[in-house]
């Protein structure tokens, strides 16, 4: 089963895909500057792949997105 992973340069957010773009808008919300990536990955893989990303224009889908490793989508306390 997929998860799905929004994240901002140091905060990060897991849930479902729907979850992610609604964190993602709050955020946008308070700094329309800000980018926020939704990753999705399953368990035991080393890479996710970003599949969308929320901005101040909205939610675009990223079709073949940018893979990130798995130990920079940890939470940071």
């Amino acid at each position: 089963m997929r998860t799905y992973i929004a994240m901002t340069g140091k905060q990060r957010f897991s849930g479902g895909w729907y979850q992610c773009i609604h964190w993602g808008h709050e955020k946008v919300s308070i700094d329309r500057s800000m980018v926020v990536k939704v990753v999705t990955i399953r368990p035991g893989e080393k890479h996710g792949r970003i599949v969308s990303e929320v901005t101040a224009d909205g939610v675009r889908q990223i079709a073949k997105g940018r893979i990130i490793p798995a130990h920079k989508l940890r939470h940071t306390a």
